[in-house]
């Protein structure tokens, strides 16, 4: 009697198939942890620059307002009108030179509009914007919270 030994065509397809349907879960799952990281990485950036606003505050400053902050440009900290900062930069106060992080190159994440000051009432406002325009990062002044 002739017994062959080892596995049959169909056990070896049944097996490769189901490598293959695993591995495209675990692909899935790679692509939506590669997003979060993006995004925590981002926060975790953006949460840097309330240092600098906490000292510009400190100093009576005004932050920029309305434009969206420039990864070349410094945290404008300015004792005049917040407009001075893109016209005037001897405007920014002394020590004041911290510039914005560049948040684009590592997470794709790209600066969005920024709002209010440091001297009012009105909160000082900053975000970014993912790379598919969903789900914004929105920080806040007041709060000293990015979410």
């Amino acid at each position: 009697m002739w017994k062959e030994k080892g596995f049959t065509l169909i056990e070896l397809l049944v097996v490769i198939a189901i490598i293959g349907i695993l591995a495209s879960i675990v692909l899935v799952s790679i692509n939506s942890a590669r997003q979060k990281a993006k995004r925590a990485s981002a926060i975790s950036t953006l949460k840097s620059v309330m240092g600098e606003l906490t000292l510009c505050a400190d100093d009576n400053g005004e932050a920029v307002t309305g434009d969206a902050p420039a990864t070349d440009g410094p945290i404008c900290c300015s004792d005049g009108d917040p407009a001075y900062c893109s016209v005037t930069p001897d405007d920014l106060l002394d020590s004041h030179t911290v510039v914005w992080p560049d948040i684009e190159t590592k997470t794709g994440y790209a600066y969005g509009a920024s709002s209010g000051d440091l001297t009012t009432n009105a909160d000082y406002t900053y975000m970014a914007i993912s790379p598919d325009d969903t789900n914004p990062i929105n920080c806040s002044f007041s709060t000293k919270a990015c979410e």
